[in-house]
């Protein structure tokens, strides 16, 4: 009994979600994602299940990145209508795709094993060669904030909030 507790606990593989929550690195071929569902690696790093927030698994992570991305793009393309910022999405079907991959990939990076691998610079900069950005914020948030080409979350939360903005 000891040794299958044991070899249950040393076969469990964990990722990092955030500095603070860690989850486990799974096939995204059997999750029931709806929104990010082409959007992710094969293996994807998800919340673990506490007896705290039962209502809070995959599906409802899925539910509230599509809910947040779509507030978002709402938000950004009334601003770009009536003048007030950087025409990016209004014009640009690809530029809307991409920036729903960079929400999925940001929230079920992709993983194997303890191991999790989240979006890089190259998304940001595909991104805003996509988008037609006329300023740099790769170059400027990689240059500004050496710790961000690491690939941390605080480089892709920067990066997705930075373009609500231009």
């Amino acid at each position: 009994m000891i040794t299958l507790i044991f070899s249950l606990f040393i076969t469990t593989e964990s990722c990092q979600l955030s500095t603070l929550a860690k989850g486990k690195c799974v096939s995204s071929s059997t999750l029931p994602l709806d929104f990010c569902s082409n959007k992710v690696g094969d293996q994807v790093c998800i919340p673990l299940s506490y007896d705290n927030w039962p209502e809070w698994n995959v599906s409802a992570k899925d539910s509230a990145i599509r809910d947040a991305y779509i507030a978002s793009l709402e938000k950004r393309l009334t601003e770009e209508i009536d003048g007030k910022v950087q025409i990016v999405f209004t014009r640009n079907s690809e530029c809307v795709k991409i920036y729903k991959e960079i929400m999925c990939k940001a929230n079920f990076p992709s993983c194997d094993g303890n191991n999790t691998y989240l979006p890089c610079n190259n998304l940001c900069d595909f991104f805003q060669s996509v988008c037609y950005i006329q300023d740099n914020p790769c170059d400027t948030l990689n240059s500004t904030y050496e710790y961000m080409k690491k690939c941390s979350f605080s480089f892709i939360l920067s990066v997705s909030l930075y373009f609500l903005y231009i």
